[in-house]
C-alpha cells in the first residue's frame, strides 16, 4: 500500500474512533446518572479527555503491537474484522440483503481509502480539495488568532511574576484569559479590574485553575485539530462538551477553597461574563473565563454565563470514587482500542470473504446468463 493510502486509512480509522469514544462516553454518563451516580463535571472531563486520547493513539498502540511477540499470542483478537462479523451474519441468514449489497458494504471502508488515497480519480480528487480548502481556511484562522494572542502579550504591562507564571495587564481585553508559551504561562486581566480586589482575586483564582488543569494544553489541542476534524460532529461534539465541562469544572474548584463565596462569584460572573459578552473582539485560543466566539453551526460555544450560575446554585457533588473513576475509564479505553482492532483491514483474505466472494460471482453468472427458450419467428 501506497504512503497516501496508510495516510487514508489512518485518518478514516481515526474519526471512526472519535465517533465510537463519543458513543461510548455518553452511554457512560446516561448509566451513571439512571444509576443516581453523581459524576462530577471534574470526572467528566476526565474521562472526556481519557475518550479523545485512546481515539487518537489506539491506532498507534495497535501498530506496536502488531510488531512485538504479543500480537501472534492474541491469535483471536488479532483475527477479529467487523467486516467478517457482518459476512457471518449475512452466511448465517442474519441479513435481509443480497449478496452485491453485501458486498458493497463490506468494501466501503476499503473504497474510501482508496479514493482518498488515489487522488488522480474525480472522487477522491473532490474530497481531497474539499479537505484541503477547509484545512487551509481553518488553519489560516488559527494561526491569526495565534498571532493576534502574540501582539495582545507584547502589549500588555508586566505586573507580577511568580516562577514561570506571569501576570499580566492590559487595556485592550475586555475579560481575563490564561494562555501560555513553551516555557511561560500568563494570566491577563483587564487593567480597569485593579480598582475591584474582588473580582481580580475571582480572576486570578480562577484562570489559576485553568491552568493547573491542563485546560490551555487541551484547548491549543482542539484547536490544532480542527482544521484536519472539522466536517466531523463527533469531533465537534467533543469539543463543545470540553469546554463547557471545563468551565463548570473549574467553577467548582475556584468555590471547593472558598464556600462561602457563593454569591460574591456568581456577581462576579454575571459581571465580567457580561462585559466579554458585549465585547466585539472575537474569543482568542486560549482558556477564557467567558468565550464568545461562535461555533460553525452559528451557535455560542461553551456555556452561558445563567446555565454557569444555576450549576453553582446546585448541591455539591461529592467527589467520585477512584475505584469507580477507574473501571470507567478502562471501559472506555478497552472500548476504544476493540474497535480499533474491528474496524482495521484485514491483513489476510478470510473463509468468510472468498465463500462472499463465491457467491457474489454465481449471483453475477447467473444475471448475465441468457434465458434459454425458444425464438418464434411469425410470418405473414
Amino acid at each position: 500500500m501506497s504512503a497516501a493510502g496508510i495516510l487514508a486509512n489512518a485518518y478514516i480509522d481515526l474519526n471512526i474512533l472519535l465517533a465510537v469514544a463519543l458513543v461510548v462516553w455518553l452511554a457512560i454518563n446516561r448509566a451513571l446518572t439512571a444509576l443516581g451516580v453523581p459524576a462530577p463535571p471534574s470526572f467528566r472531563l476526565k474521562l472526556l479527555r481519557l475518550g479523545v486520547l485512546a481515539a487518537l493513539l489506539a491506532p498507534l498502540a495497535l501498530s506496536l503491537l502488531a510488531q512485538t511477540a504479543l500480537w501472534p499470542a492474541a491469535g483471536l483478537l488479532s483475527s477479529v474484522s467487523l467486516t467478517d462479523y457482518v459476512i457471518a451474519q449475512y452466511l448465517q441468514g442474519r441479513l435481509g440483503l443480497g449478496p452485491s449489497e453485501v458486498e458493497a458494504l463490506v468494501t466501503l471502508r476499503q473504497r474510501l481509502g482508496s479514493s482518498l488515497g488515489a487522488a488522480d480519480a474525480w472522487p477522491g480528487a473532490v474530497v481531497v480539495l474539499a479537505l484541503g480548502l477547509g484545512f487551509v481556511a481553518l488553519g489560516g484562522r488559527f494561526l491569526r488568532r495565534v498571532l493576534a494572542l502574540r501582539r495582545v502579550l507584547a502589549q500588555c504591562h508586566r505586573w507580577r511574576r511568580s516562577g514561570r507564571l506571569h501576570l499580566l495587564l492590559s487595556d485592550s481585553v475586555a475579560v481575563p484569559f490564561a494562555t501560555r508559551s513553551f516555557g511561560r504561562k500568563y494570566i491577563v486581566l483587564p487593567a480597569a479590574m485593579l480598582c475591584d480586589r474582588r473580582d481580580l482575586a475571582f480572576s486570578i483564582a480562577h484562570e489559576g485553575r485553568h491552568l493547573r488543569n491542563g485546560d490551555v494544553e487541551w484547548e491549543i489541542l482542539f484547536e490544532g485539530l480542527t482544521p484536519l476534524l472539522f466536517w466531523n460532529p463527533a469531533f465537534l461534539i467533543w469539543k463543545a462538551q470540553a469546554r463547557r465541562l471545563r468551565e463548570l469544572a473549574c467553577d467548582r474548584d475556584v468555590l471547593a477553597h472558598r464556600p462561602a463565596a457563593l454569591k460574591d462569584y456568581c456577581e462576579f460572573l454575571l459581571r465580567v461574563g457580561g462585559r466579554g459578552v458585549r465585547a466585539a473582539r472575537p474569543a482568542l485560543p486560549a482558556a477564557a473565563l467567558a468565550p464568545v466566539g461562535r461555533s460553525v453551526l452559528g451557535r455560542r460555544t461553551g456555556l452561558t454565563l445563567r446555565q454557569r450560575v444555576v450549576a453553582l446554585l446546585d448541591p455539591c457533588e461529592p467527589r467520585q470514587r477512584r475505584s469507580l473513576s477507574l473501571c470507567c475509564g478502562c471501559l472506555l479505553a478497552a472500548s476504544v482500542l476493540l474497535s480499533a482492532v474491528w474496524v482495521r483491514q484485514p491483513a489476510t483474505v478470510s473463509t468468510e470473504r472468498l465463500h462472499l466472494a463465491t457467491i457474489v460471482i454465481l449471483e453475477r453468472m447467473t444475471e448475465n446468463r441468457p434465458e434459454r427458450g425458444y425464438n418464434l419467428v411469425m410470418g405473414y
